[in-house]
């Protein structure tokens, strides 16, 4: 780790440096890139001393910088690359000395706190390039996750997690439990530090889709669309769950119309056990990126809000799976990716029957009392189920609970 007394080099020039863009300035420039040949140099004060400045700096690019500026890439995104120098600096910007480093050598309290973006009112931005131009992104954080690396363990439970996780939230109703074979995502290089899962848009195969929806044709933009939809639903829906949690306890109305969402967070939140201390969410939609994060303190709530849903009322939606009669139940794919037994009064029941969509493949949201179970949660319905309009080939039906 970088100290003030480890060997330096002197400055490469006598001349003070040249800001090409000043990003950020209060009383001087506090971020700023200088050229240097052909490399472009990203600086960023990290301390000011008696007579010097001192200064982290990075080779950038043209797409970094345009990401910060955005607001798609947090400062700190923009800062974690492989080489770092430390440059100590006069007032007016002449380098003293610097120390050439690798970014494990670079001390954690030189670098921006994680989704700070470069101004505020862009809100939280992705902590690297990967997550800004990602469709979707998972990244973890934590002290067990360095840029040396991290446990065997503790990466497999983290990628399993965050597979299951993804799929779950990405998947339309009708896709929901389905396989790799119907629909995948091409990923990039998984990045440590922290962890982070950048996952590019999504690659659909249309027969196997087909034949799961039982359709005559599959239009494979209409997937895609579906997809990205859920994304969006889904980065809309953790930000109201997220403010309620930041702000001290979720609302049992919203646990309860939000229970779908509470149930796929669970293997990604922070925990002693998984040893992360935040987690951050982005999707990047119409060319903007919107990220969340979640804190341990949040992801603590969060998961008490769920556990509070242990036999309560809640909301769950998915496909129909298969009616039977003589029970008077039917059996629904919840879009958690789980099978959820139904049962309800016979007239509630009588009155599905009446309904010529009620037939495998249907779309359905139900609300009542649910229980877990190993294989198959049950839930005793309250009210009237309702039947949603087909995905395939129509418009986006925006938020399911309204």
């Amino acid at each position: 780790m970088w100290t003030e007394d480890m060997p330096s080099k002197r400055g490469w020039t006598n001349d003070p440096l040249r800001p090409a863009q000043v990003l950020y300035e209060f009383d001087g420039p506090l971020i700023f890139t200088v050229r240097s040949g052909l490399a472009e140099i990203l600086f960023y004060k990290v301390d000011e001393l008696d007579d010097a400045n001192l200064f982290l700096a990075t080779q950038t690019s043209d797409q970094i910088i345009s990401a910060l500026k955005e607001g798609r890439l947090s400062v700190r995104g923009a800062l974690l690359q492989s080489n770092h120098w430390v440059v100590e600096t006069s007032p007016n910007l002449v380098v003293t000395r610097y120390w050439p480093l690798s970014i494990r050598d670079v001390p954690e309290s030189f670098f921006p706190l994680e989704t700070v973006p470069l101004y505020s009112h862009f809100g939280p931005a992705p902590d690297s390039i990967e997550q800004a131009e990602a469709f979707f992104s998972m990244g973890f954080h934590g002290e067990a996750m360095t840029h040396a690396g991290m446990m065997f363990g503790t990466f497999k439970n983290l990628i399993n997690n965050a597979y299951l996780t993804a799929r779950k939230v990405l998947s339309p109703d009708f896709l929901a439990g389905s396989r790799t074979s119907t629909f995948d995502f091409e990923m990039y290089e998984p990045r440590f530090g922290s962890l982070i899962i950048a996952l590019k848009e999504p690659v659909v195969n249309s027969e196997n889709i087909r034949r799961r929806a039982q359709l005559a044709e599959v239009p494979i933009d209409a997937v895609q669309q579906q997809i990205e939809a859920q994304a969006q639903s889904f980065i809309k829906d953790l930000g109201t769950v997220v403010k309620q949690a930041d702000e001290g306890v979720i609302r049992p109305a919203t646990a309860e119309s939000h229970f779908y969402l509470l149930d796929n967070l669970q293997g990604v939140l922070p925990t002693d056990e998984n040893k992360i201390t935040s987690v951050e969410f982005s999707v990047r939609s119409d060319g903007k990126t919107r990220s969340l994060s979640i804190n341990k303190t949040s992801g603590e709530r969060i998961q008490t809000a769920y556990r509070n849903l242990e036999n309560a009322i809640v909301f769950d939606v998915g496909t129909l799976d298969v009616i039977n009669r003589p029970s008077k139940t039917f059996v629904m794919m919840s879009k958690r990716g789980k099978q959820v037994t139904c049962a309800m009064e016979p007239e509630i029941f009588n009155w599905l029957l009446s309904d010529e969509r009620f037939k495998p493949g249907a779309r359905i949201i139900v609300r009542g009392r649910r229980s877990r179970r190993k294989y198959r949660d049950f839930l005793q319905v309250s009210g009237r189920p309702r039947i949603l309009r087909p995905l395939i080939g129509l418009a986006v039906e925006q938020d399911i609970f309204e």
